[in-house]
């Protein structure tokens, strides 16, 4: 009686199938971790343009200047990024506060990442 030796391996089939499994695993690892970067970087964003927004409200309530209520813009750079914001004073009916309202952009002219409300006494 003669034995017969079988080769153990895998089918061209069962390989194709294997990858077509690791694949669409990598494809959903790839997403998963593109959409993570997103979050990430929009939160920096969102993190960064908030303290530009109370480092600008606190230098308003550090100066010695008084401030008349309107519209102001300018720059300011944080974390190696120049940043945007538009500040728009006016007043309340208390006389003595005013409304502080600070928007922050990465561009200008491009819509607000972030945006302060905040009251400011007079000095």
């Amino acid at each position: 009686m003669t034995s017969i030796k079988y080769l153990k391996g895998f089918t061209l089939l069962e390989i194709l199938i294997a990858m077509l499994v690791i694949s669409i695993a990598l494809t959903a690892l790839i997403k998963a971790t593109t959409q993570t970067v997103n979050v990430t970087q929009h939160l920096q964003n969102k993190t960064f343009s908030q303290w530009v927004a109370l480092n600008k409200f606190t230098e308003l309530q550090i100066s010695k200047q008084s401030i008349r209520a309107g519209n102001y813009e300018g720059s300011s750079e944080m974390a190696n990024q120049q940043w945007f914001w538009e500040m728009n004073v006016s007043k309340t009916v208390q006389k003595s506060l005013l409304r502080v309202e600070i928007n922050v952009s990465l561009k200008e002219n491009d819509p607000p990442i972030n945006k302060l409300i905040a009251f400011l006494g007079s000095q």
